[in-house]
């Protein structure tokens, strides 16, 4: 990140939203309160571990998490349209309009 004070660049809306949401602001300086700017995305995996590890920081990441084991969670993925609502069961049905 570049230190600029007045300068927010393309980085602004992204910036503006995370504060918005997580009430932070992500682009403001935390030794001198100035503004940062983006200069750079890096979208790439190998690249990015190749800085970070020419850096001596952590660039393995989190362990995955074991698969599942056993049959899947039942999910309901739409009502049964041939059966009562249970819900509804009972109630007065409102009146049908017949045609004159």
């Amino acid at each position: 990140m570049k230190r600029g004070h007045d300068v927010v660049g393309q980085g602004g809306a992204c910036g503006t939203l995370v504060a918005k949401v997580y009430d932070i602001d992500v682009l403001a300086c935390l030794e001198c309160g100035g503004r940062m700017e983006l200069i750079a995305f890096i979208a790439e995996p190998t690249v990015a571990k190749r800085i970070l590890d020419h850096l001596g920081l952590d660039s393995t990441g989190p362990p995955l998490a074991p698969a599942r084991v056993g049959p899947p969670d039942p999910v309901d993925l739409a009502p049964a349209y041939d059966v009562a609502d249970p819900v509804c069961e009972g109630r007065a049905q409102p009146p049908v309009a017949r045609g004159a």
